[in-house]
């Protein structure tokens, strides 16, 4: 395992009896992606994976919520294999920072949101 990425591993553990609050949950996950490690391991979306969403509705469908997008690897893809409007949401504001610069590279930026919150964002 790479060095930092153990680090990383290491410091999001917590015990049976302190659940992960949001914002520790927010903090690790921030590390993760500034770290770059999470490019490293994923930088595009899996083929295999995708054809399932595009063949179970995603092609066809106006709306696409990418819950947990990361740095956008399935929001990308969407947009280009779909006419959907995609939505990315995520917790972690490096990596909706991340999916943004992205989508500015993109023709389908107007196609597409990233929204940063937890679940009380979706109440």
């Amino acid at each position: 395992m790479h060095a930092e990425s153990q680090r990383l591993t290491t410091s999001v553990m917590v015990s049976p009896a302190e659940p992960p609050t949001a914002d520790r949950m927010i903090q690790a996950y921030d590390a993760y992606f500034r770290s770059g490690v999470y490019a490293a391991r994923y930088p595009v979306a899996n083929a295999h994976s995708l054809n399932i969403i595009l063949e179970h509705g995603g092609r066809a469908a106006r709306h696409i919520l990418d819950f947990g997008c990361g740095t956008g690897r399935y929001v990308l893809a969407l947009l280009e294999a779909s006419q959907a409007h995609v939505t990315g949401f995520d917790i972690c504001p490096a990596a909706i920072q991340g999916l943004n610069a992205r989508l500015d590279q993109t023709p389908h930026r107007q196609r597409a949101a990233a929204i940063l919150g937890t679940f009380d964002h979706l109440e």
